[in-house]
């Protein structure tokens, strides 16, 4: 039943859902930050320093390695702003399901108000027909 609350649980319902569809797109760049950062710690891992030869090659590996461990502070740098994100955006989350709940408490509370006095009005109209039908007939 259209109550005056109606578009306003749509619209706090839209931003409910809109909350909700960011949320989720955190957390899969979050996901696949943190498979990169996985990938990066094995490229690391799997890196063996020359135990002699070259100094040069030896430095080349170092530097390599040097690279990885600077991509990996980036990413984790990067996870951390993402998690950061993903937290306030749990936190307006449950703001807006919060004012979405308490506009459809209302809506649904208006809404049986309405039906009442629907019912109230349908079964004095049926009063006034039984009335007029019992006169009709006494007459």
């Amino acid at each position: 039943m259209k109550t005056l609350f109606t578009p306003i649980v749509k619209v706090k319902k839209f931003e409910v859902d809109k909350i909700q569809i960011r949320l989720q797109q955190i957390e899969s760049v979050i996901e696949q930050t943190q498979q990169t950062l996985k990938q990066i710690q094995y490229q690391i891992l799997s890196i063996t320093l020359p135990q002699e030869g070259n100094f040069g090659q030896i430095l080349a590996q170092q530097m390599i390695k040097n690279a990885y461990l600077q991509e990996l502070s980036e990413h984790q740098s990067h996870l951390h702003h993402l998690l950061h994100k993903k937290q306030e955006c749990l936190e307006e989350k449950k703001k807006a399901d919060l004012d979405y709940e308490k506009m459809k408490h209302l809506h649904d509370k208006e809404s049986s108000r309405l039906v009442a006095l629907l019912k109230a009005k349908e079964a004095k109209e049926l009063d006034e027909i039984g009335l007029t039908l019992f006169n009709a007939k006494g007459a």
